[in-house]
């Protein structure tokens, strides 16, 4: 994960971003809150390693 995200300049407005956007199609699809969120906790940790590397 670092070394594919390093020298991005990827800022923390646009983490959130993706995760409205993984929120929404969760949605679409049809996902329970529950099922949302052991998706959103997994995806958490990832933002400190993309973001500003």
């Amino acid at each position: 994960m670092l070394e594919s995200h390093k020298n991005r300049n990827i800022k923390e407005r646009e983490f959130y971003i993706l995760v409205e956007i993984v929120q929404s199609a969760m949605r679409d699809v049809g996902l329970t809150y529950q099922q949302e969120n052991q998706i959103l906790a997994k995806l958490a940790p990832i933002k400190y390693q993309t973001i500003n590397l």
